[in-house]
């Protein structure tokens, strides 16, 4: 496939290297191709090499970067031997498309005349690469700062390493303040240590921490309450290096639920359920959390000193004292030098060598016992007069406290012949393999290096001398080193191979590189011929790459809140997996208003078009439907993500936050705090009324008195004086009902809290034509609970019994009955008063049964019901230990029970 020009300049071994070669090779002289590789021949997009022979180099450049690039030809030898130009621009290809790539050349003498021998790389993996990395970071950084929440990262040690500004919002300091410091700074000693006891936690099990509640001190001095969330960060190795998180500022929040709890106390209302329900949560992230012993790591015994690990050895072993007395040696040491197993034992090192290797080897050996180690060239001596080109180690040892010198000798008579035989080859070759990207090498099956370019020793650190001296293998270290071993075998075996390792340069630096291996025959000895090429900037934007993708990831895990991105067209082009879950796992690809509105159009008017119109932040309240159907309430904002060239919006971010819970404790204040003003003003009017009644009722007596005494019938008198006690009997209930209480749960009759809530609703029932049957024990053990608690409760339930018997039976009706029962009982093991109330109402449909205690919740039309009555009597039993449960048929009846402690003789008031 490629032109070969070449064979009387570039010997075949190269050749095959240039041929095989990863990169683009060509020779250019005068301007013009003169080579081509089949490598540049498929970068380029040709068929044939002679379509690019003879083909000005210019020509190969696109016509933006010619003035911008250094054209072959202009390259020229610098002083010091290196390359002579590197430079990147885009290649032009047959088809009139472009790659870009990065070119690299020398000077050289080609044919008598003056050339230049470069390559060229593909690029475009390595620049899609970093844009990517580049689009990831800008993706993730646009989160953060739109991100009302605050995001941070922590080290293992829980000093902080990144946080975006929310986070330095709610701690109070300066960006450069917080970057370093650790939690003990901004917290005190119980809230530091359930710190440690969720991160130790997480650190163990890999498990995601749940929200817990945590106070921290700003740099004011004020405290807030923080709800934190945090997992694990890992590395590129998948090593655990830190926690990453969101914060989220909790202290308003609690502070309504204490203004909300101050309300409720005043009303003898319910305590917050959701509150509740969030307390029992950090209860029992606490009772979790548990200290595991950390495993400790086992030692492994050193395997003693093995005769076939000796005899296995390349080349010839050896060990002996300062003396030179030989201790032991291997099988190989005998049959390589001819002596006997008893002759090399009455043998000193020294007499192996003679003449001018004797002084060398004497001189390494004072080397290995004065420095540690040496490593020489010599002629070993044998039996037979022999002398064999060897390369000898030597490390010193101490065995019993006594130094010994132990080391191998490898036999280098084929290198020597190899090299003897290279020696004559022309400078062209060197060129050309100088001018190889990155490292070129030859070695045979020993390992022995032959032949290597400049880049080799410069890349690695080594010297002319220390590279003659090493074995191809002695460049890598662990698992690299195991593939490398594979991948030559691999290489004599098959014939080729690719792999990629880390080379290991002189002074430890780790250098990741793609290695070929192709198998060449010189002298009919077998030799294998490669380059490497560095691809450390690669690889380093593969793992920046990954590691803003991991953060990105955790970033996105660890938030709470909707997230979506929309382009112009207002289609989701992302969103987090929040939102897939509440809104459906296909709403990428819809539009917003279809996704989450279920609109077939366009809101109108529309703040997220507003948003692109403008480029401003914008934030407003809306409501949203989820996959259940039900619309729940958010607070939303769109802001820019990302912009075109010119400015304006190319995509915007919009974050929706679930304010249910917010709306509950606001609606919920506001309704404790109506009732307060309610209660007020009807102890104002029961009192007011209290005293004409009083005044009637006396006058009606003076009537009565004065009737007895003429004679006369006193029955209007009396009918005065009977009504005037009704009225009087429902203020009392009323004051009763509306007095602040003080006092904590004590026993209480149930009977007697039944009679005064009937004397509150006992005529308006009557006057509705409802029946009411009582059946209710006179020994019915008496409860503990606070009276006006309970009879709230049963107010609530007396109002939907007659709103449900109202809508089924306008008029009057033998099935208009209201059945309230009361009995002993048993839950959870615990006794009971059980309290049932039926009616043969309109009923609660089966898909709705489930939600008639949350708040918000009505089956009246609206205006008719605040969907928090349900919702208030179930959090007032639940705070009496006690179970509120509703069951119905829809169109037949509803049946709630409650079910409510004893109270125990000695037991102490809440």
């Amino acid at each position: 496939m490629s032109a070969k020009p070449l064979p009387e300049h570039l010997g075949e071994t190269y050749l095959s290297v240039v041929e095989n070669s990863l990169a683009g090779m060509y020779i250019v002289q005068e301007g013009r191709f003169k080579y081509v590789n089949p490598s540049l021949i498929q970068m380029l997009g040709y068929e044939r090499p002679d379509e690019l022979l003879e083909v000005p180099f210019q020509q190969i450049i696109h016509p933006e970067d010619r003035p911008l690039t250094v054209t072959s030809g202009e390259a020229s030898r610098e002083q010091d031997g290196s390359l002579g130009t590197r430079c990147t621009f885009r290649a032009l290809k047959k088809d009139a498309s472009s790659v870009l790539v990065e070119m690299r050349e020398s000077y050289a003498d080609y044919l008598g005349k003056p050339a230049n021998v470069g390559n060229l790389i593909d690029i475009a993996d390595q620049k899609t690469t970093e844009e990517a990395l580049h689009q990831s970071q800008e993706r993730y950084t646009s989160i953060l700062d739109h991100l009302e929440d605050g995001y941070y990262e922590v080290d293992i040690r829980g000093n902080l390493t990144f946080f975006n500004d929310s986070f330095c919002k709610i701690w109070g300091y300066p960006p450069e303040e917080l970057m370093g410091m650790n939690n003990r700074e901004y917290s005190d000693e119980e809230n530091q240590k359930i710190t440690y006891e969720v991160f130790n936690k997480l650190f163990r099990t890999g498990e995601p921490a749940k929200i817990f509640d945590w106070e921290i001190m700003r740099k004011d001095g004020s405290i807030r309450n923080i709800e934190l969330s945090a997992s694990l960060i890992r590395n590129v190795a998948g090593d655990r290096v830190g926690f990453r998180g969101i914060v989220r500022d909790a202290t308003d929040r609690k502070r309504a639920e204490e203004e909300l709890r101050k309300h409720r106390y005043h009303l003898e209302d319910l305590v917050n359920e959701r509150t509740a329900e969030l307390r029992e949560v950090n209860d029992q992230l606490q009772r979790e959390i548990e200290e595991r012993k950390r495993a400790k790591e086992t030692l492994t015994a050193e395997k003693n000193f093995s005769e076939d690990v000796i005899n296995s050895l390349p080349g010839i072993f050896y060990l002996f004292d300062r003396e030179g007395i030989m201790l032991r040696w291997n099988r190989n040491f005998e049959e390589t030098a001819g002596y006997s197993s008893e002759e090399m034992g009455a043998m000193l090192a020294l007499d192996f060598f003679g003449g001018e290797d004797r002084k060398a080897i004497e001189a390494a050996i004072n080397q290995v016992f004065d420095e540690g180690r040496t490593l020489v060239e010599a002629n070993l001596w044998t039996k037979s007069g022999t002398r064999i080109p060897t390369v000898f180690t030597g490390l010193r040892t101490v065995i019993d406290g006594v130094t010994y010198l132990v080391g191998v000798g490898i036999d280098i008579t084929e290198r020597k012949q190899a090299e003897e035989k290279l020696v004559g080859e022309k400078s062209f070759s060197e060129d050309v393999i100088n001018s190889l990207p990155g490292i070129f090498y030859l070695f045979d099956r020993q390992g022995i290096m032959l032949r290597w370019n400049r880049n080799f020793e410069e890349t690695t650190g080594y010297s002319s001398e220390e590279m003659g001296a090493m074995l191809a293998l002695d460049f890598f270290e662990g698992d690299h080193k195991k593939a490398i071993a594979a991948a030559v075998d691999q290489v004599f075996d098959e014939g080729r191979t690719l792999v990629e390792a880390n080379l290991v340069s002189k002074m430890g630096e780790n250098i990741p590189t793609v290695f070929t291996g192709l198998r060449t025959v010189i002298d009919g000895i077998t030799y294998l011929v490669g380059v490497g090429i560095d691809i450390t900037e690669r690889k380093k934007a593969m793992e920046a790459l990954q590691a803003s993708e991991e953060k990105l990831s955790g970033i996105l895990r660890s938030v709470t809140d909707n997230m979506i991105m929309l382009d112009e067209d207002l289609s989701i082009v992302w969103a987090n997996d929040v939102t897939r879950d509440f809104f459906g796992k296909d709403v990428v690809g819809s539009t917003c208003y279809e996704a989450l509105r279920g609109n077939p159009e366009p809101c109108e008017p529309c703040i997220v078009k507003r948003c692109f119109r403008e480029g401003t932040t914008l934030e407003w309240e809306t409501q949203l439907t989820g996959v259940d159907e039900i619309r729940t309430d958010f607070w939303c904002t769109a802001s820019v993500a990302a912009r075109h060239e010119d400015g304006r919006p190319k995509r915007v971010l919009e974050v929706c936050r679930n304010i249910s819970e917010k709306k509950v404790l606001e609606a919920e204040a506001m309704r404790a705090s109506q009732l307060a003003s309610l209660g007020e003003l009807a102890a104002g009017v029961a009192h007011e009324i209290n005293n004409p009644i009083n005044g009637i009722i006396n006058y009606a007596q003076m009537l009565v008195d004065q009737c007895e005494e003429e004679g006369q019938e006193a029955d209007i008198p009396g009918r005065i004086i009977d009504e005037g006690e009704r009225v009087a009997k429902i203020v009392r209930n009323l004051l009763s009902f509306a007095r602040e209480r003080t006092e904590g749960r004590g026993p209480a009759r149930i009977q007697n809290i039944l009679v005064d809530t009937l004397g509150l609703a006992e005529r308006q029932i009557q006057k509705d034509g409802i029946r009411i049957r009582l059946d209710i024990p006179d020994d019915l053990p008496r409860i503990k609970g606070h009276s006006q608690q309970i009879q709230q409760v049963f107010l609530n339930l007396l109002s939907n019994a007659r709103y449900a018997l109202n809508q089924k039976y306008p008029e009057q009706d033998d099935d208009k009955v209201l059945d309230i029962r009361g009995a002993l009982a048993e839950m959870d093991g615990m006794e009971t008063v059980r309290m049932t109330f039926f009616d043969k109402g309109t009923g609660i449909p089966e898909d709705i049964i489930d939600k008639v205690c949350d708040p918000f919740f009505s089956t009246k039309p609206r205006g008719e019901g605040t969907g928090l009555g349900l919702s208030i009597s179930y959090g007032i039993i639940k705070d009496h230990q006690g179970s509120l449960r509703v069951g119905s048929v829809e169109g037949h009846h509803t049946e709630v029970l409650i079910d409510l402690p004893l109270y125990q003789e000695g037991s102490s008031n809440d």
